[in-house]
């Protein structure tokens, strides 16, 4: 016997629809065989038949046998269990309704209507709280702008939350379908099997929807794992964000250590990604020393350090808010010492602030979608590089 499979294009809860669907395709000679999303048919000789689906009780997977042979001897033959329901067909003109009593029928859907509204509570409880962990870290985060353009997994919480709505839905409108029938069987109407199958695109929109969004999540994550690099500055041979460490320490016996090939030093590393809010996310970090010149508290080598985050991003409104959480952020750790803070009026960024503490020294600077964070160690004047920072930053084009 050939068989074929065809996408179901009705939910299995719309309990008429899927009748007369499955007597559609017996007109053209297809007779279901097993449904779950795709239905199997046997080809056979087109023929006039009628389908009924039946929901079965707890604990009956599959009809009890004096069940089946009461229904044979009624003209109804068993062909498929359908997810909660039995499937019967019969070919004889004269052949009884399954259900004569609408409100007998109506108890058959007691243990559907509430299987249906188990599901539907358990999954709007998990995925609530699955969505609402997810919203918590991205959005409820003390610095949401800068925790979601600094790193990737913005399209992956956002494409798992559209599905978890659209789940929620289907189960509620699956719930709600099942109780308004139940109700009308009990109140003593009865179903209408309607025999006229009207093709419908819900059911493939529904099934399309959550594939089409899980396309970009897929692509997001590839790109960024793709786009993620990581060098020893002694091999990059690319443009900086920033001004390198080697133009702020004026001493001329100033060096960086790299140490040699086997053991080089990963303290001099630029490092690249990409996120979905920020097309170019760079970090520097950059130490060297002075042999001969002491830290003023005789601690050790003079070595000073610089630290440089770099974003560009992929809308300017972005900017100003990442501004202000960068501040937030990287001063959150001395919030109880005394920090001098300088709004610096007089350059070319957009906004630009310089803080000090002891021999640390932090610049914040953005420009249009360009945003910028240096943090140096040391005993030179940063405040007096603002505008080499300013053309290294301007000049830089993220490749």
């Amino acid at each position: 016997m050939n068989t074929i499979k065809r996408f179901m294009p009705i939910s299995i809860y719309d309990i008429t629809q899927v009748e007369a669907y499955l007597m559609h395709m017996a007109r053209k000679g297809y007779f279901v065989k097993k449904i779950n999303l795709f239905a199997t048919f046997e080809k056979g000789v087109p023929e006039e038949a009628i389908y009924r689906l039946e929901p079965f009780g707890e604990n009956q997977k599959k009809p009890p046998e004096d069940m089946l042979l009461y229904f044979e001897e009624q003209g109804w033959e068993y062909i498929c269990t359908a997810g909660l329901f039995h499937v019967y067909k019969a070919t004889r003109a004269d052949v009884t309704e399954i259900h004569t009593d609408p409100v007998t029928q109506g108890e058959t859907f007691a243990y559907l209507n509430k299987k249906l509204k188990f599901l539907f509570w358990l999954i709007t409880g998990l995925y609530i709280f699955s969505g609402g962990m997810l919203l918590f870290v991205s959005f409820f985060h003390d610095q949401p702008i800068y925790f979601n353009v600094r790193y990737s997994g913005l399209t992956l919480k956002v494409t798992l939350i559209t599905l978890y709505i659209i789940t929620i839905y289907n189960s509620l409108r699956d719930y709600r379908k099942i109780k308004k029938l139940k109700n009308q069987l009990e109140s003593g109407v009865r179903m209408c099997h309607n025999e006229k199958y009207k093709p419908r695109y819900g059911q493939y929109v529904a099934f399309a929807l959550p594939l089409l969004l899980l396309i970009p999540m897929f692509w997001a994550q590839h790109y960024d794992r793709k786009s993620y690099w990581e060098k020893s500055l002694l091999e990059y041979e690319g443009q900086l964000p920033t001004i390198p460490l080697s133009s702020v320490e004026t001493n001329p016996e100033f060096t960086i250590v790299y140490g040699d090939e086997e053991e080089r030093s990963y303290d001099n590393v630029i490092m690249h990604r990409w996120t979905e809010l920020a097309p170019a996310v760079y970090i520097v970090e950059e130490r060297g020393e002075i042999a001969g010149q002491r830290w003023k508290d005789n601690s050790g080598t003079y070595s000073p350090s610089m630290d440089t985050e770099f974003y560009e991003l992929r809308f300017e409104l972005l900017a100003k808010p990442l501004y202000d959480e960068l501040i937030e952020d990287k001063n959150e750790l001395y919030r109880y010492e005394k920090l001098q803070y300088e709004e610096l009026l007089d350059t070319s960024f957009d906004q630009a602030t310089l803080i000090s503490r002891e021999a640390s020294q932090v610049f914040f600077g953005r420009s249009g979608k360009k945003v910028i964070f240096i943090k140096y160690y040391g005993y030179e004047d940063l405040g007096a590089l603002v505008e080499q920072i300013f053309a290294a930053v301007n000049d830089f084009d993220g490749k």
